[in-house]
């Protein structure tokens, strides 16, 4: 909702039973016009540091509203003049499926053209298919914005400009979107130092920024009016697609908010929707008993598996020898611990 390009979708009137993510359940995003503020900083600052922005970004929504920001700040004159590269195929052809379709775009898009700021068609904006044209990219040392897939550069063109940029202090690495535990984006958005790409170690000196706004994903108000926004409370409401503290908090903000049963559903769990049956527990709902305690259980080993593995990636960075017969005694204890919790972990997930 309240994104640019497209027009925003039509609320659904009626729902007995309801599923409803949860990404950024316990958050609220930044206001548009302040994304688009810090992505002129972004922009600006590391232009006079003579660097590269790299933004990893998913091929569909995410890289044209990013583009759409750049156009309009190109257009008003707010930035200097980079050259901008959507580096993924998958992206580039999304864009021309937009671009096929601008009878569907909104208001602000169709203002913004109007004014002679096309935001899939401006002075720098350029398109990359081939592998030729994405590798060339690796020897542009500045001036440069470079979006490419995917999102949370686990896959994709991105490892590649990551690799080349993250080691540079004038760079810039920007994301725009929702980074899930484990993941390469995810460990280099927590401070990690140094990573690997392609089994080779980098060093991370580039400056790492977050911009939230982007998101495709709602935040806790947007989904809260959402759901308000139907006009009969639905019977059930499951929280799904969420990491699990913010899947709990906006299960109680739903509860508190509606009076309605809510639940999150754990691995295992099933709902009979003919008859209303449910084996799901409610989220902050009295009376919760042994199944609860379980979770409760599972969630604490997480917890401890978490500060495990950080104390591992802390060894990493630290240069310790975590195998062969010089591994420091701290460093066999954290691998121990580690696999011990492994497999604890692995028996209580399957009965949880």
């Amino acid at each position: 909702m309240n994104q640019p390009i497209i027009r925003d979708p039509e609320f659904v009137q009626d729902a007995d039973f309801l599923v409803v993510e949860s990404t950024y359940g316990n958050r609220v995003h930044e206001d548009r016009m302040d994304s688009m503020g810090k992505l002129k900083e972004v922009i600006r600052k590391t232009w006079e540091r003579r660097g590269n922005v790299v933004i990893p970004a998913f091929a569909v929504a995410r890289t044209q509203d990013v583009v759409y920001d750049i156009a309009t700040l190109a257009h008003r004159r707010e930035i200097p003049p980079v050259k901008v590269f959507i580096d993924s195929p998958m992206a580039v052809s999304a864009t021309e499926v937009f671009e096929k379709y601008r009878d569907e775009f909104d208001i602000e898009t169709t203002a913004l053209i109007e004014a002679g700021g096309d935001p899939f068609d401006f002075p720098g904006l350029q398109y990359v298919r081939t592998v030729e044209e994405s590798r060339a990219l690796n020897e542009v040392a500045s001036g440069t914005v470079i979006i490419s897939a995917s999102g949370m550069c686990n896959f994709g063109r991105i490892k590649h400009h990551l690799k080349h940029n993250l080691w540079r202090p004038e760079c810039t690495v920007l994301f725009v979107g929702f980074q899930a535990r484990g993941t390469l984006g995810r460990r280099i958005q927590e401070g990690a130092t140094k990573v690997r790409i392609f089994n080779e170690e980098v060093a991370v000196r580039a400056t790492v920024e977050s911009i939230d706004g982007y998101s495709a994903h709602a935040d806790r108000d947007a989904l809260l009016y959402w759901v308000k926004s139907l006009r009969t409370r639905p019977r059930r409401i499951f929280v799904v697609h969420g990491e699990e503290e913010s899947s709990e908090e906006f299960a109680a903000t739903l509860k508190q908010a509606l009076d309605v049963w809510v639940g999150v559903p754990q691995r295992g769990n099933s709902v009979d929707l003919a008859t209303g049956k449910t084996t799901v527990e409610a989220t902050a709902w009295p009376g919760e008993g042994a199944g609860r305690e379980q979770v409760t259980s599972l969630r604490a080993t997480r917890e401890e598996l978490d500060r495990a593995y950080a104390a591992l990636r802390k060894a990493l960075e630290q240069r310790e020898t975590l195998v062969g017969p010089g591994a420091s005694p701290v460093s066999r204890e954290d691998i121990a611990r580690l696999t011990a919790l492994m497999q604890k972990l692995a028996r209580e997930d399957r009965t949880a």
